[in-house]
């Protein structure tokens, strides 16, 4: 698990961002890539214009810590299965799988 402490107040791309490139290219690992961000290529991207990327920090942590500090702060914590947008509708239930009488062959 990874926590992350992350600073209000955006910046605009330019040189005042750790993770800008001056050249405009960035080694991807697909090859070369026409941008300014390096960020793209971090294990979590978050928007530059609502937090500041000089300011973030980032810890691995274990379970057992992630509960001690929920404990301590006194937050409830809850399990997410996945990030989606709350109205997003699944299009099938969990652990469903399709059947081969269900498959169409055209």
């Amino acid at each position: 698990m990874k926590i992350l402490a992350l600073s209000e107040g955006g910046v605009k791309c330019s040189s005042a961002c750790p993770y800008y490139e001056e050249s405009g290219v960035i080694q991807a690992i697909g090859g070369p890539m026409k941008t300014h961000c390096q960020a793209v290529m971090q294990d979590v991207i978050i928007d530059c214009h609502v937090f500041d990327p000089s300011k973030t920090l980032m810890a691995d942590v274990t379970e057992d810590q992630v509960r001690e500090m929920a404990k301590t702060l006194k937050i409830p914590l809850r399990k997410v299965r996945k990030l989606y947008p709350r109205n997003h509708k699944e299009i099938h239930p969990v652990g469903w799988k399709v059947k081969k009488s269900e498959i169409i062959k055209s």
